[in-house]
């Protein structure tokens, strides 16, 4: 098999491959499941109505003192809806960084050895498995993204 000998190049097993890539799929999809429970759709339609007012505002006034009040109101607006997201990718991102780290400590007692050995300078500085970790939940959040439009789409 192909995928075993790549595997096998990069000093991972079949095993530690298949974790990784469930942990990923699993951890993308619940990151995308979170994050669109605490940053809903209707938060962003929201933010460009009240941004689009206060735009609006900005170019029709002549006075300064209204064009500074509309854009003091933009910038906190803006910074509320950058303050929001912030904290749901934040929080939306713990479980899978708590699955990854339980199973690097499994893991942990494995490659202790080969951890105690210094990588080279110029070494690129994520292993293998965590490359695949980052493939494989982005791959998980684009099928939870991919699911939820499918489900909005289907007649009721």
């Amino acid at each position: 098999m192909e995928i075993v000998a790549l595997l096998e190049q990069q000093g991972m097993a079949l095993s530690e491959f298949l974790a990784t890539a469930s942990i990923g799929l699993a951890g993308g999809w619940l990151f995308y499941r979170i994050w669109r429970a605490l940053a809903p759709p209707a938060q962003a339609r929201e933010f460009s109505r009240h941004m689009m007012q206060q735009l609006r505002g900005m170019i029709g006034s002549e006075d300064p003192n209204e064009v500074f009040r509309h854009y003091r109101a933009l910038l906190v607006s803006l910074g509320r809806y950058a303050g929001r997201n912030l904290l749901a990718v934040l929080v939306a991102v713990v479980p899978l960084s708590v699955a990854w780290l339980l199973y690097e400590g499994l893991l942990l007692d494995e490659h202790s050895e080969a951890l105690s050995v210094q990588p080279p300078l110029d070494a690129f500085p994520l292993s293998p498995a965590e490359i695949y970790l980052c493939i494989f939940a982005t791959l998980g959040s684009l099928a939870a993204f991919g699911f939820n439009r499918l489900g909005r789409r289907r007649p009721t």
